[in-house]
């Protein structure tokens, strides 16, 4: 009733904060949103005197053979800041915003970098470790997965409180996790990086269950914290040591 109200005094408002619930200007959300325009716009920049693939590479785009025989560890943290064009960045763009400033909430900031941090790496090493191993990857939909994925466990502690629209919220969270962790696997010549994808949605899910405190904690979800913690230190040893012995004498690190 009372979103009602809100609708019909100022719709306006009330679909921006439907859209974007929890907005803040002074949030890491929103910081994030300022570095990957003024980074992709650098980008763009640099572009007029290289190749586009040669500037995403020289920017730290993930690239397995770099990573494993030049021991370049930080292009498992760069590419979460990088895109490759500007509908890529504007889909980020609009999931960050959908997701970002409702998980800093829950979390608080820092956990929220935290989650930024595990799961992006964490994707990362997943796409170095089963993706084409001569290919770049970039974007930050590795930790958006991550967020994703904290939603998810969010929205289980809370399914009793949602009213009546929580089936639509479940169908609709269903929809985008499927299609965002499996969509890329459907059509061979996409550039989704869908290994990316399930690393940090993996990541996240386990960061939650670990970190995540939220008011009506979840007793079920309380005694899996250790196991989480576990799993996430095991996949993510287990991801870098196949990173550093995988297979990738057919190209050796080439200069883009």
């Amino acid at each position: 009733i009372q979103a009602r109200e809100d609708f019909d005094s100022n719709p306006i408002k009330a679909t921006f904060n439907f859209l974007f619930p929890y907005f803040r200007l002074n949030s890491i959300t929103v910081i994030y949103f300022v570095i990957w325009i003024l980074v992709y716009a650098l980008q763009y920049y640099i572009y007029t005197t290289h190749t586009w693939t040669c500037t995403l590479y020289r920017w730290g785009a993930n690239y397995l053979p770099s990573i494993q025989k030049l021991f370049q560890f930080y292009r498992l943290v760069a590419p979460t800041v990088l895109h490759l064009n500007i509908w890529h960045i504007l889909m980020n763009l609009f999931a960050l915003l959908m997701l970002g400033n409702s998980s800093e909430h829950f979390l608080g900031s820092f956990k929220f970098l935290l989650l930024i941090l595990v799961s992006g790496v964490a994707g990362n090493l997943f796409s170095a470790s089963f993706s084409n191993p001569w290919g770049l990857a970039v974007g930050a939909s590795t930790w958006i997965m991550g967020i994703l994925a904290m939603h998810l466990i969010w929205f289980f502690t809370v399914w009793r409180h949602l009213g009546p629209f929580k089936y639509i919220y479940a169908i609709y969270l269903g929809i985008m996790t499927c299609t965002l962790l499996f969509g890329g696997f459907s059509y061979r010549a996409s550039n989704v990086d869908s290994w990316g994808h399930i690393g940090g949605f993996v990541s996240g899910l386990c960061f939650a269950l670990v970190f995540y405190d939220g008011e009506r904690q979840h007793e079920i979800l309380r005694k899996f914290r250790i196991l989480s913690a576990i799993v996430l230190i095991v996949i993510t040893g287990l991801t870098l040591g196949w990173v550093m012995v995988r297979e990738t004498n057919r190209c050796h690190p080439r200069v883009w």
